[in-house]
């Protein structure tokens, strides 16, 4: 797709060459969550939105036209995905198609019910993950339940000391780093299993401490570590740092 960005009438021009199955779908991603930053716009805004409507909405809530036109480029490459024509795309959107004669109603319904389907996987999920404490913490996330091993120290003197317990997660096994004070922001889609862990002041790769185990993590859901290393849900909607009763942890 050659862009020209000082054409006022692209956006405008890419939508209206979009058939009606087309523009209706890519309606419904606009107001669904987008990797990048960008927050969804409210369908009841959408829903009835011709054109001219939906490219000025796109361009007063994503604040400028070159926002909007990214937004534009995300979608249309889950529209039309490499290797697909909008022909393709359409076909199978809108069911089958000939010399006036429709198939059976209900196979057209499935039909496009599993292109929905497809389309919706290849949206990524956006987890914010906030660590509110003092230490870096180290977030392991899989589609399966994560394993951890167990490793005692026996670097004391002390022989009436209890041996320090560390916990060594599957090296194979992904994870985010989050620095103290901060948050990163994981793209997955959900739902996944994370484990998360405090950092060791040692090289040795262990962890000091376990926060949570195999939590299961919804798609585009965040969560925040607080500052007593307690797991918590953020309140979706709100800020980063607000969980699901309201508290703020901001550090």
């Amino acid at each position: 797709m050659a862009e020209n960005m000082d054409d006022p009438t692209l956006i405008f021009n890419i939508l209206d060459g979009l058939s009606e199955s087309d523009f209706k779908r890519f309606k419904s991603y606009l107001s669904k969550p987008i990797p990048g930053g960008f927050t969804p716009i409210p369908w009841s805004k959408l829903e009835k939105a011709d054109v001219t409507d939906v490219e000025r909405l796109m361009n007063n809530h994503y604040g400028d036209t070159e926002g909007s036109m990214e937004m534009t480029r995300h979608i249309m490459s889950i529209l039309y995905p490499p290797g697909k024509s909008s022909q393709d795309v359409s076909a199978a959107s809108n069911g089958r198609s000939g010399d006036g004669q429709e198939g059976d109603k209900k196979e057209e319904e499935k039909e496009e019910e599993e292109v929905e389907k497809e389309d919706d996987d290849n949206i990524i999920g956006i987890t914010h993950v906030a660590n509110a404490t003092k230490m870096p913490v180290r977030v392991y996330f899989s589609e399966e339940i994560i394993e951890t091993v167990l490793v005692t120290s026996s670097d004391t003197w002390w022989p009436w000391q209890d041996k320090k317990v560390l916990f060594r997660p599957n090296s194979c096994d992904p994870y985010l780093c989050v620095p103290a004070k901060t948050y990163e922001m994981l793209l997955k889609r959900g739902p996944f299993y994370v484990s998360i862990f405090l950092e060791s002041s040692s090289a040795s790769g262990e962890c000091a401490k376990t926060i949570a185990e195999n939590v299961c993590i919804p798609n585009n859901r965040s969560f925040i570590i607080t500052k007593r290393h307690t797991f918590e849900m953020q309140k979706f909607g709100a800020s980063i740092w607000k969980d699901e009763q309201g508290k703020n942890h901001t550090p």
